[in-house]
């Protein structure tokens, strides 16, 4: 029995990062490491997002395909093979029932021309969706941990944990080094960045004796970590002067702010349209990749092709001048048997007739 579109296509996917929601609302995202027929699917190093928005690290998942709502798989398998075939077979059919048929799966009155539209509707009708990937849901974060000490005491005013896993590690870095800021004498506003194993930490000191420190990546841009901090500096501004010097009420304050900015400057698809562009950038060399790959594969094919042109070329020559020479044998052993032929016949008449002459003569 031959596979439908959605299988070939979660086939197609292995070894590729693919994006899986289920029923229950939970969303996982890693290497596609295996795929059956029935849809139950194994991912590793998968980042898993709880229906509460919880992130979540994962080594490995199996996942049933009966629970599976959609797959979300890389828009570069739009330009597979098997698309080309659907494109050609609807150029084929009817436009208006295309129409109708487009009407009945989506259940919307607007029409679907032919190309990429009647592939997206099969592939809705399968519940399969290519999406692209720098959906902000699905990106790895960018930031990972945001804390607040105070310089005097070095105590831990708050914190918010972006990246998932135990807080404790990060925590001890980030003790280290407010630690180090404060043996440097760092001055008031200055801006300072420390690389460590965990990635990079954006540190800056106000006029009021609060460290705000930022770890992210190590390609985390600058300038908007330092934007992140400031607008954290602009939420304790709109606090008195008496409530920056209880350590609750600026706990309390902050906790809310910290967790939204922390979330906002993390999602750098959306917050920078450099980084975008250059993830459009890697995307269209992914692409590029792929059609030179193809290209490179179609040439090698016609070398082949080629190769076995020749050797056919070679043989059909050899064939017609080993049927020439049989032609010619055939003629002449055909030329001998009626030669043959025409002497016997011959000699028989000549027995025949000899005699009859010979006694023709002899009464005369």
């Amino acid at each position: 029995m031959s596979l439908g579109v959605p299988l070939k296509i979660m086939h197609e996917a292995v070894h590729h990062i693919v994006t899986v929601e289920l029923k229950t609302g939970e969303m996982f995202t890693g290497y596609m490491a295996e795929a059956e027929d029935t849809m139950n699917v194994r991912l590793d190093e998968v980042q898993m997002v709880t229906r509460d928005g919880r992130p979540m690290s994962l080594e490995q998942v199996y996942l049933r395909g009966s629970q599976i709502r959609f797959v979300v798989i890389p828009d570069v398998f739009k330009y597979a093979p098997m698309f080309k075939k659907i494109r050609a077979n609807a150029k084929s059919k009817n436009m208006q029932q295309i129409r109708e048929k487009a009407r009945q799966v989506r259940g919307i009155g607007t029409s679907y021309q032919i190309g990429f539209g009647i592939v997206e509707e099969m592939i809705n009708k399968y519940f399969i969706v290519i999406l692209n990937l720098n959906n902000k849901f699905f990106m790895p974060n960018s930031l990972k941990y945001l804390v607040i000490y105070r310089h005097e005491t070095e105590k831990l005013i708050a914190s918010y944990l972006i990246e998932a896993g135990s807080e404790e590690p990060l925590k001890s870095e980030s003790t280290k080094v407010c630690f180090e800021l404060k043996r440097n004498q760092l001055r008031i506003d200055e801006r300072q960045k420390i690389d460590s194993a965990n990635g990079s930490w954006f540190c800056k000191i106000d006029d009021k004796g609060l460290f705000y420190l930022v770890l992210g990546i190590s390609t985390y841009p600058e300038r908007h970590a330092y934007t992140l901090i400031q607008e954290i500096q602009n939420e304790f501004n709109r606090l008195g002067n008496d409530s920056l010097k209880d350590d609750a009420s600026l706990k309390l304050h902050i906790k809310k702010p910290l967790r939204e900015l922390g979330l906002k400057y993390n999602d750098l698809v959306s917050l920078d349209k450099i980084y975008q562009a250059q993830q459009n950038v890697d995307q269209t060399k992914i692409v590029m990749e792929d059609n030179i790959k193809q290209m490179i594969n179609n040439g090698q094919q016609l070398d082949v092709l080629s190769i076995k042109a020749e050797d056919l070329n070679k043989n059909a020559k050899s064939f017609a001048k080993n049927s020439a020479e049989l032609a010619s044998i055939m003629y002449w052993r055909n030329m001998k048997l009626k030669i043959i032929i025409g002497l016997i016949i011959l000699a028989g008449l000549l027995y025949i007739i000899v005699p009859i002459i010979i006694k023709v003569s002899a009464s005369n």
